[in-house]
């Protein structure tokens, strides 16, 4: 795989998309640049204009008739454009990238490039049955899109349908216009449709959207979750979300305006999507509800119901929601609002406010659930709160007011996307580096516009004067000689400098060490000089440290020897040191050796050692006697990516050592102390057996009995408890907030989690408005009782400090009634939800059931819990076509009662739909076979919802087309066009219950 120009595959800049045979060059060469680029391969898209365009079908098929896993980029959004040609006709399919279905494309990236849809110079293509979208995902893979313009596209923005991948600081904007204005106002569509998976996330991040007749994001299958966060919509047709399956969608810290006067001027085929809602599900195409989670969000300006669950249920959660201007339309009742068949369930918000709207905070008679405070004013009201529990109504009190991002602070990244400036990078020497004698500079650099050789590359040394360098073009590097013998010992920065043909600069640096690496230490044994050299960080004490890396892979005793700190019998050492990686294999994971009364040669080698031991887990204190391998004792438990501390003492007959995380201080008593006469007196140094990195950080060493003083690092963080204080009772979720500081690092940059007994360390946030770092505990998580919490801030240096409380936990066993499912003409599964045991091995739970009316409830599936969680039971004999409600109950060790949820049984069995009318019209000509499809189809249960057209050969798929329906009837038209033969068309047409009707034709 590799990275392809499409200028070097004929693309030619067409800014003003002149003709269709320009456009189909350009299409013609990106797809000749995917095939060279290969499975996994990049097309780059350099800074201009290229329409592209043909009749061809698809554009792009990759992963079908392009390879796999093709990612994109280019030198901005604002530089690198790919259009669709107003030249195309109103047959093609116009979606610019595909990824296609039935293969996993692996890690896509989408980056710097602009998709241009170019829809107001497009014909009217849903009367062919095609649209376009910028780029359709349909196969399975991770699909990232990293400052990616999208505008204009005819049906959608970006669809990924099997996959997750993430959307970061990207622009997506007038999105399907000309799809409901050509429709007549029957269709809309969005900018995002997302799909993941069950246990796959899709996260949006940063990213701006506007101008759209459908949502922000269409959430029409897949079990997956969806995060929306840190972004800006504005002009949104109807809304944020359209609900129909998801497992956990997300809204956070993000401003979304749904109404706008462009929409009124510029969708002008209805009136019905000028900024409907935020978030619906009045549809469904899975039997679990999904939970919206609105976390300091604002929303301005809808027509209707701000959030609806209108025939489904639709669980609610977060804090900080404010709405403003929302149920804008005359006769619309409420800003929330369920109905019969819906409900917005297991309502959990903290802080809701909204104001300014004609209608009723809410109208949802089978909600449940709570909020903690309502803030409300100039409306109608609060309306009809079904089983909500609010916990304060503040009617009069000025809104809350989110933390939101401005239209300034998301989209693409212009200044990234402005910068085509050259790439520049050391090839050699590399970061720590020693450099002795003559040395070759050489420089890899290039401009996507000028050839290697036309980049004026310089460099220099600590910050002075620039020096030139030459092209060498069998090397294909920009070179240089330098004698570091005119270098000062010590470390020094080399700087790189490339300027391109535009004047545009790009740098880049490497720091290396010059003459002193080895003055004061000697490489001993197996070891030579090329093991060892420098590593630099801001991790490090004085921003070095000294590293030891086998280039070869050998595994042997390598050793280097402190000269400075001479020969001794009696000496004590103390190391700052770390492991980035431990070798996992069987046999390996020998690493960091620090040595005592090291001596002897090659084979025949002496001395005392701590040492890394991964295949037991341990440090190990061993000692070599003339060659010979002796473990002394193990103890401890290492880690990779970690800095150690190591206090190694001999002392006569007596060895010393202990071993401990640099974020912790160092423990009073040593972990090993043993007695032992093998060697005398020798070196102090360094080392290992197996040839990965080490980074020894700071040494320390002390003779003659005295103690090793430990290198001095910045003051340890500053860290207290805020909230719980010491000795509360805490019950529910409980918000944690730590007060921490450091003399050295910023406000809010510190590390700090916090842990429960003992157990595992949790991140925190830091909040800048309360100064404090933040989250929140779940305490039915917890047995009632004595529990302590420990915090633990970590700067940047390593260092580390602790503070704990003593909390009592004390929680009320928790039930809660869920939904009735399985629902038919007289039984129903009932199901409830233990959320807190409170600490009882078990507890007596059931339900309690009635039709809506009944003075008198029935109760049953009495049965006996031992943990959290869902439980059901089933029930019989229920009146047919009658609205019910039960609640869920425990009776032991608590009595407590759930909140009623509803439910109606069915009258009739649902039936499927039918095919009226299947006309198929041949319109082949030479070359292609083209048919016209005219369908009819009903159903008599009115829940009609797609209608699949297929064209077929030797039973392979070659061409489809789908229509979305609904109501008890539909008809429609058609058409698929493909190269060769083809010898079957299907038509297929299912309703919202996945019954299905099928006719076929033979061609």
């Amino acid at each position: 795989m590799s990275v392809e120009n499409i200028e070097d595959h004929g693309a030619v800049p067409n800014p003003d998309d002149p003709s269709l045979s320009a456009a189909r060059k350009n299409l013609h060469a990106m797809i000749n640049a995917a095939d060279a680029a290969g499975a996994g391969g990049t097309v780059y898209i350099p800074a201009n204009i290229y329409y592209i365009g043909d009749d061809i079908g698809r554009f792009t098929a990759f992963g079908g008739r392009e390879p796999s896993g093709i990612s994109i980029t280019g030198d901005g959004p604002e530089q690198s454009v790919i259009g669709v040609s107003e030249h195309v006709s109103d047959s093609q399919n116009c979606t610019i990238f595909e990824w296609s279905e039935g293969v996993n494309h692996g890690t896509v990236s989408v980056d710097n490039v602009k998709l241009e849809g170019n829809y107001e110079n497009l014909g009217n293509l849903v009367s062919n049955g095609n649209g376009g979208i910028g780029a359709k995902c349909e196969g399975a893979g991770t699909f990232n899109f990293s400052n990616v313009w999208v505008r204009g596209q005819y049906t959608m923005g970006i669809r990924i349908e099997n996959g997750d991948g993430r959307l970061e600081r990207c622009t997506i904007e007038e999105t399907a216009i000309a799809l409901e204005n050509d429709s007549g106002g029957d269709r809309v569509s969005h900018h995002l449709a997302l799909q993941p998976p069950s246990g796959d996330t899709i996260t949006v991040d940063s990213c701006l959207f506007r101008r759209g007749s459908g949502e922000v994001v269409d959430i029409h299958a897949g079990a997956g979750n969806v995060v929306l966060k840190n972004c800006w919509g504005r002009s949104l047709g109807t809304g944020v979300f359209k609900i129909s399956a998801g497992n956990r969608i997300e809204l956070r810290n993000s401003y979304m305006e749904s109404y706008s006067q462009w929409l009124e001027d510029n969708l002008t085929a209805s009136g019905d999507f000028h900024g409907r809602a935020m978030a619906r599900r009045i549809s469904s195409n899975q039997s679990e509800t999904p939970t919206l989670v609105l976390d300091n969000v604002e929303f301005h300006n809808c027509n209707r119901h701000a959030v609806e669950a209108r025939n489904y249920p639709l669980q609610l959660q977060g804090d900080m929601v404010a709405i403003h201007n929302a149920a804008r339309d005359p006769g619309r009742d409420s800003v929330l609002r369920d109905d019969a068949d819906g409900a917005l369930t297991h309502v959990s918000i903290d802080r809701l406010s909204v104001h300014d709207s004609d209608a009723a905070v809410f109208s949802a008679p089978n909600a449940d659930g709570s909020i903690g405070t309502v803030r409300r004013a100039n409306n109608a009201g609060l309306g009809d709160t079904g089983g909500l529990s609010i916990g304060t109504d503040e009617p009069g009190k000025e809104p809350f007011a989110p933390s939101v991002p401005t239209k300034d602070d998301v989209g693409i990244n212009t200044a990234s996307a402005g910068s085509s400036g050259p790439s520049v990078a050391w090839q050699s020497p590399s970061d720590g580096t020693v450099l002795d004698g003559s040395v070759t500079l050489q420089i890899a650099a290039s401009n996507h516009e000028d050839s290697p050789d036309g980049v004026t590359v310089e460099y220099n040394i600590d910050g002075n004067s620039w020096v030139g360098t030459d092209y060498n073009s069998d090397t294909t590097y920009f070179e240089a000689s330098l004698d570091a013998s005119t270098l000062s010992n010590g470390s020094h920065t080399l700087t790189a400098r490339a300027i391109d043909s535009d004047g545009d600069k790009s740098t880049a640096t490497v720091d290396v060490v010059a003459g002193a690496l080895f003055a004061d230490w000697t490489p001993q044994w197996i070891s030579t000089t090329d093991d060892w050299t420098v590593s630099s960080g801001d991790s490090f004490v004085g921003g070095h440290a000294l590293a030891f890396e086998n280039t070869a892979g050998t595994r042997d005793r390598f050793a280097i020897s402190c000269d400075a700190a001479g020969t001794h019998a009696d000496v004590e050492v103390i190391d700052r040191f770390r492991v980035p990686t431990i070798n996992p294999e069987t046999n390996r994971g020998f690493h960091a050796r620090l040595f005592l009364r090291g001596s002897g040669s090659e084979g025949n080698e002496n001395g005392y050692w701590i040492e890394i031991e991964d295949r037991n887990d341990a440090f190990r204190l061993g000692k070599y006697v003339n060659g010979n391998s002796t473990t002394l004792q193990r103890f401890g438990t290492p880690a990779e990516d970690t800095f150690f501390y190591r206090r190694f003492r001999a002392t006569g007959t007596t060895i010393q050592a202990k071993v401990w995380p640099a974020s912790e201080s160092e423990p009073s008593g040593w972990d090993v102390e043993l007695s032992d006469s093998s060697l005398k007196s020798g070196w102090v140094g360094l080392g290992s057996f197996d040839p990965g990195l080490v980074e020894t950080d700071t040494i320390s060493v002390a003779t003659g009995g005295a103690t090793a003083e430990m290198v001095e690092t910045d003051a340890a963080p500053t860290i207290s408890w805020a909230t719980p204080s010491d000795g509360a009772t805490v019950t529910e979720t409980v918000g944690l907030q730590v007060a921490a500081g450091d003399e050295a690092d910023s406000t809010g940059s510190l590390t700090v989690e916090y842990r429960v007994d003992g157990g595992d360390w949790t991140a925190t946030s830091y909040n800048a408005d309360t100064g404090y770092y933040e989250t929140s505990l779940d305490t039915t998580t917890l047995a009632d009782g004595s529990h302590t919490l420990t915090a633990r801030a970590t700067d940047s240096a390593s260092n580390a400090a602790t503070a704990s409380v003593g909390v009592t936990v004390d929680n009320p066993l928790a039930i809660s009634t869920v939904d009735a499912r399985n629902v038919t003409e007289s039984t129903a599964t009932l199901v409830g939800d233990v959320t807190s045991l409170s600490g009882a091995s078990d507890a007596t739970v059931g339900f309690e059931w009635r039709p809506v009316g009944s003075n008198t409830w029935t109760a049953d599936g009495r049965q006996t819990v031992s943990a959290t969680g869902e439980f059901t039971t089933d029930i019989s004999g229920l009146e047919a076509d009658t609205d019910h409600e039960f609640r869920a109950v425990a009776t032991d060790p608590d009595s407590v009662t759930g909140n009623p949820v509803g439910f109606q049984t069915s009258t009739t069995s649902n039936e499927a739909p039918t095919i009226e009318q299947f006309d198929v019209i041949d319109q082949s000509s030479t070359g292609w076979h083209q048919y016209q499809i005219e369908w009819a189809v009903a159903d008599s249960d009115g829940n009609l919802d797609k209608v699949i057209s297929t064209l077929r050969r030797n039973g392979s798929v070659v061409a489809t087309e789908s229509t979305g329906v609904s109501g008890s009837d539909a008809n429609y038209t058609h058409v698929l066009r493909v190269r060769g033969n083809v010898d079957e068309m299907t038509l297929t047409v299912n309703d919202t219950q996945n019954l299905v009707g099928h006719a076929s034709q033979q061609l």
